[in-house]
């Protein structure tokens, strides 16, 4: 139904006045707002020391808010409660609004009851905002519910167009509390407004300047504001509200109500502060004969209620126009938020479950101390993670290392694990303190394009590392079948191991996590085969890993060096850390449980880390103790003479530094140590590609729910970021050779390593927040270790470019990389602005990036 057209229209300068006082709000003023207070409800004229007739209560807090099919927000939940008596007749109301920091009301429900022997009566007024405007449906149960009386609906709506700048009674209070705390406000302030019967209405200010009031026993200063409630017809609606210096309610009155709001507290004195003189306000004089007005307008509805229930009685009152069966003029869903309480926090863009549906319960511990049975309650997430650590990129890596630097650059893959494990740590402590991961956390800090921004960049490097599963699982393909199943079709065979993949998980998150275990398993073991077959130089491998230098390395061996970070630290998968540890059910109401989990994922991420260091270092090892500066023709002559002489060909006859990756490498490994070596060899990369599949899979799928609030199924995730992965390099693998696959995973890894910086500054930003984080936000050492390892990322990346634009000739390729460099260089600062923010430089935050001071009203039992 349209609402009654004796409603009011503003004029377009009011609502552009109010617009514009609103805009100049900002949120560290209102957050210093958001707190409860509680007043005693005592009679007219009544002592401040007589016994209180109710109570009255006011909460403002932040609060995540989410209506049926939308995004979740964080907003500000005021909430109000009256509980007392008016002339004899118990009473009460009240108010739950979700208010947006803008002072615009998302969703708000006020509700009044009196207790009128024998029909009590309820009235409850919900007002909810949408796309199109903002519905209005008021609600009348006459008699109690006990008398199975039907509820009366009547419903109408407001255009869009007609809510700018528009205040609700929960917003309201907000902004009474902002003046109060300002101490002044310009002459005139009118807003529109929408009152407590949802009809469309003006609230103004006035100060009525700084007056003393007894608060219990002492005597304080306080800020009188007037505000007046005027609709189309009828009286105004006077309230004076007596605010001291700290914002907090010293005394809240209805002019013409017999009772009124009063602060007993005196221990709230100590906290308020005192006024810092201001300029003189001219005290208006009260209107005793508006007040009388009042007053008697008041008793009039009084008794119009009692006349209600009269006729409600006899049965002659006539249905209420729009009225049916109880709320349901509503649009489904949109009282569900008021009706349960403030929402808690869901995964975004979830209705029922998450992709990983399966919660593991931790066992309580003896005693106090180290528990291993916790400890493998809380194994899984780290090895999930270490994955990443040892896809085809990484192998490829760490043996063309061995095999340009021999054991120089051991020491590189021991920090560069090292940078990885802290990285992983902030992770974890974002995921386990905030019941949140790095995604859903983006989503609600970052603005809309930034935040597009960031989801892209993280994309891009999921696909890379989809696509280094593909070829990692052609080359094994290839070398396991003795070149009988081409590059190609190994290509196309990706597309069954993902079918395969997509159902493993149904039979129950750990035996997932076992099968991945079982591949690092067979990672460990066939590449700890070779290094036992080549036994390296035990000495020379400690030195390498222990001692920090590189002699005689030049170029070639500090690129290499700089590829192995790159390779190593993945920018998926920091996200997908923060949410896998939501896999464990942790009590975040208690401090110590979230320490407890803290530090088991973080020992079970060392582990993982450890076996992953292992595994890269005997890849590294054997390359470096066998092939170190070999020659092709040395190779090839060995080939020559081996069992599997048919790969000789792939090595030129010249006196160059043989240059190996994951094909050449398995084959040298054939010819020198046997054709067990190969197929041992082609067994590990198979399953360094396979275990990079479902991480992939599932890192995509957290990214996609956290950025864009979307949640896709199974099938159709792995089929776009498949697609994407497969055809490119089905297309090189059927028309160009090995070494442009290869050298493809060359390129991907120098993709990660650029694309890092997507994902170490934000999760650095956050996990520096300390109104987020609390007690487990990042020390100051922490703060400046990350920071400089951060630095480094980006020394490493732009040293790569550097060393790369001379290679390229033509203006053709400048331009556009010179743009893309421009545009790559602006976003990395733009995060670094905000992390700067996070940090402590809270003078830099404009506009909507204010709210990188703020934390988020988080549910302490929340376990995902």
């Amino acid at each position: 139904m349209e609402p009654p057209p004796e409603r009011p229209r503003d004029s377009p300068s009011v609502a552009d006045t109010a617009a514009e006082f609103l805009s100049l709000i900002g949120l560290k003023e209102l957050e210093r707002c958001l707190f409860a207070e509680t007043l005693a409800v005592v009679a007219v004229g009544a002592s401040p020391r007589d016994k209180a007739q109710g109570q009255w209560w006011m909460a403002a807090q932040w609060a995540p808010y989410q209506q049926e099919g939308a995004p979740m927000q964080s907003c500000i939940l005021v909430q109000t409660r009256f509980r007392g008596k008016q002339n004899g007749v118990p009473a009460s109301s009240t108010l739950k609004a979700y208010v947006t920091w803008q002072l615009e009301t998302l969703e708000q429900e006020e509700q009044e009851c009196l207790e009128l022997t024998p029909h009590p009566t309820e009235k409850t007024t919900h007002i909810v905002s949408h796309e199109h405007g903002m519905t209005v449906t008021r609600t009348l149960q006459e008699g109690g519910v006990s008398l199975q009386a039907e509820p009366r609906c009547h419903s109408f709506s407001y255009g869009r167009a007609r809510l700018r700048a528009r205040l609700l009674e929960g917003a309201s209070l907000l902004l009474l509390r902002v003046l109060a705390r300002r101490q002044t406000m310009p002459p005139g302030l009118v807003f529109p407004a929408i009152n407590s019967e949802g009809d469309l209405c003006t609230f103004s200010y006035s100060a009525l300047g700084i007056q003393r009031q007894a608060v219990g026993s002492a005597e304080t200063e306080v800020f009188v504001i007037r505000r007046a409630v005027r609709a189309s017809t009828g009286a105004p609606s006077v309230w004076h509200s007596s605010f001291l210096p700290s914002g907090h309610l010293a005394q809240l009155m209805q002019i013409g109500s017999p009772v009124l709001m009063l602060l007993q507290d005196e221990s709230i004195l100590s906290k308020s502060g005192r006024f810092e003189p201001q300029l003189p306000f001219p005290k208006e004089p009260l209107d005793w004969e508006e007040d009388m007005e009042l007053y008697s307008y008041f008793l009039d509805r009084k008794a119009g209620q009692r006349a209600l229930h009269s006729e409600l009685k006899s049965g002659s009152l006539s249905t209420v126009a729009g009225s049916g069966p109880s709320m349901a003029s509503l649009e489904p869903g949109l009282t569900r938020s008021l009706n349960r309480g403030p929402v808690p926090p869901q995964r975004p863009g979830t209705q029922a479950q998450t992709y990983l549906d399966e919660l593991i319960s931790i066992p309580k511990g003896s005693g106090p101390g180290f528990s291993f049975r916790k400890l493998w309650a809380f194994t899984g997430p780290g090895f999930l993670m270490s994955i990443a650590y040892l896809d085809p990129g990484n192998v490829e890596s760490d043996l063309q290392g061995g095999a340009l630097a021999g054991f120089k650059l051991l020491w590189v893959l021991l920090w560069a694990t090292v940078l990885g494990l802290l990285c992983q740590r902030l992770a974890i402590r974002l995921g386990v303190v905030t019941g949140k991961d790095l995604g859903e956390i983006c989503y609600l800090y970052y603005p809309k394009v930034p935040r597009m921004l960031l989801w892209l960049m993280i994309e891009i490097a999921i696909i890379g590392s989809d696509m280094q599963e593909v070829i990692g699982t052609a080359i094994a393909f290839s070398l396991l079948s003795a070149g009988r199943i081409p590059l190609w079709a190994g290509v196309l065979i990706t597309i069954v191991d993902t079918l395969f993949f997509l159902f493993l998980d149904k039979y129950g998150l750990r035996k997932l996590e076992a099968f991945f275990g079982l591949l690092i398993a067979i990672m460990a073991l066939t590449f700890g085969y070779e290094y036992v077959v080549v036994r390296p130089r035990q000495v020379e491998v400690l030195k390498g890993i222990f001692l920090p230098s590189c002699p005689g390395c030049g170029r070639k061996e500090l690129l290499q060096a700089m590829g192995i970070i790159g390779a190593i630290i993945m920018p998926h998968n920091i996200f997908l850390h923060s949410s896998l540890v939501k896999t464990r059910v942790i009590d975040r109401s208690k401090k110590e449980a979230v320490q407890e989990a803290n530090m088991y994922f973080l020992t079970e991420s060392c582990l993982a880390l450890f076996v992953s260091f292992l595994i890269n270092l005997f890849v590294m090892a054997v390359f470096g103790e066998a092939f170190y500066h070999q020659r092709n023709e040395d190779v090839h002559n060995k080939c020559i003479n081996s069992s599997i002489s048919h790969y000789a060909s792939i090595f030129p006859t010249n006196n160059e530094t043989v240059s190996v990756d994951i094909y050449q490498g398995g084959v040298i490994l054939g010819c020198y140590f046997g054709a067990v070596a190969l197929y041992i060899w082609g067994i590990g990369i198979l399953a360094a590609g396979q275990s990079s599949t479902m991480t992939g899979t599932y890192a995509g799928q957290f990214v996609m729910e956290g950025f864009l609030q979307l949640r896709w199924s199974r099938f159709t995730r792995v089929l776009l970021t498949r697609s994407f992965a497969i055809l490119p390099t089905v297309l090189v693998a059927a028309f160009k050779d090995i070494s442009h696959l290869t050298g493809m995973n060359d390129l991907l890894n120098a993709l990660q390593s650029i694309l890092l910086p997507f994902a170490v500054l934000p999760v650095l930003t956050f996990t520096s927040l300390h109104p987020l984080m609390q007690d487990f936000s990042n020390s100051l050492p922490g703060k400046v270790l990350m920071t400089l390892i951060t630095g480094l990322v980006c020394a490493i990346n732009i040293y790569f470019v550097v060393d790369f634009l001379p290679t390229l000739h033509g203006l053709e390729y400048h331009i556009p990389l010179s743009l893309l460099l421009v545009a790559y260089v602006a976003f990395v600062a733009y995060l670094i602005w905000t992390c700067s923010i996070a940090h402590g430089a809270r003078f830099l935050a404009r506009g909507h990036h204010s709210r990188f001071n703020f934390g988020l009203t988080l549910d302490p039992k929340e376990t995902r």
